[in-house]
């Protein structure tokens, strides 16, 4: 079993990508074999793997890879698991970040922008207002008054 873990390096496209791709093996190798895992105890190791590291980026493929199933099965479970889609709750997780960076730092929005894995301000401003129904200065100004 541990050798389904092994980095390929013929996957990696550059010497930058290895931490990475070690970090993904240790998460694997960290983790008890399945069936020893009550499913809501992966469904919680999902969960606080994406609150950790929601500033990256963080595809369907990545999380099926570092959580070593099929990319479909890995959206079918999550979906199960938690009622919510995996963007989605990718998504819910970044913007309670977003508030809580608008509320608590000084940080310009583009900066907040890139903490919570958006590359594009625009974009990052769209969502977060679509989700909380202002933009997000006008959120930060409502809430500090």
């Amino acid at each position: 079993r541990p050798f389904n873990y092994v980095i390929d390096a013929a996957l990696l496209h550059s010497t930058q990508e290895i931490p990475e791709a070690f970090q993904r093996c240790r998460m694997k190798l960290a983790m008890p074999h399945r069936d020893q895992q009550t499913e809501d105890s992966l469904i919680d190791k999902m969960k606080e793997y994406i609150a950790a590291h929601c500033g990256e980026e963080l595809t369907l493929d990545t999380m099926s890879e570092i959580f070593a199933m099929n990319p479909t099965y890995f959206s079918s479970f999550f979906h199960q698991k938690t009622g919510l889609k995996y963007k989605d709750y990718l998504t819910r997780v970044r913007m309670t970040e977003a508030k809580r960076l608008l509320l608590q730092t000084d940080l310009k929005v583009y900066e907040i922008s890139q903490r919570v894995g958006f590359s594009d301000v625009r974009y990052f401003s769209q969502t977060f207002t679509k989700a909380t129904g202002v933009l997000p200065k006008d959120y930060r100004s409502k809430q500090q008054k």
